[in-house]
């Protein structure tokens, strides 16, 4: 292989291939597969941003790790209108994945404090993830329609990350046009 033809990443390219991870327990497990793909998107989102919030020390007395977002905040990491994101909120609230603490007005900056947002860890169970994986396979091999439900799940998915990337690539296009103009 020569230098001509080899494919050296570039600052740029890199975007294109990072990867968020996506547990399969929101998928499987009992407990969170009534989820709308939106909350389960969200949770992901959030997930990955966990070392963000590390960077700027946000992390409370009680060594939890918590988020600073307003609505509005969440909106544009989401790409959401604000009553999607209180549903999401709400939905994630329910299963325990997601708690908010109000910090209402903070006297020394003189304004009122986003609530602080700490993320609920998975509960994973054998049960949830492997034998149910096991028994969808199982089915598949019998018959097709349940790989085909689960292909279509994943297509979806799929095309909801593709969308939501392709939004974040033109935000970010725009914001770094905006910087350049002023």
């Amino acid at each position: 292989m020569t230098k001509s033809n080899f494919k050296f990443y570039q600052p740029d390219d890199v975007y294109g291939t990072l990867f968020f991870q996506f547990p399969k327990v929101l998928i499987y497990g009992d407990k969170y597969n009534k989820l709308s793909s939106d909350a389960k998107i969200a949770y992901m989102l959030l997930k990955d941003k966990l070392e963000f919030s590390i960077k700027n020390e946000w992390i409370d007395e009680d060594n939890y790790i918590y988020f600073k977002y307003s609505n509005i905040a969440l909106m544009q990491i989401f790409n959401y209108s604000e009553k999607t994101v209180i549903k999401i909120k709400k939905e994630l609230e329910s299963v325990d994945l997601l708690y908010q603490k109000r910090m209402g007005y903070n006297p020394k900056t003189k304004k009122n404090e986003a609530n602080r947002l700490y993320l609920g860890e998975l509960e994973l169970s054998a049960e949830d993830v492997y034998k149910k994986e096991k028994r969808a396979r199982a089915l598949d091999f019998k018959c097709g329609v349940t790989l085909l439900n689960n292909l279509e799940r994943w297509l979806v998915l799929f095309l909801m990350l593709k969308m939501l990337y392709a939004k974040r690539m033109r935000n970010l296009e725009y914001s770094l046009s905006s910087k350049k103009k002023h």
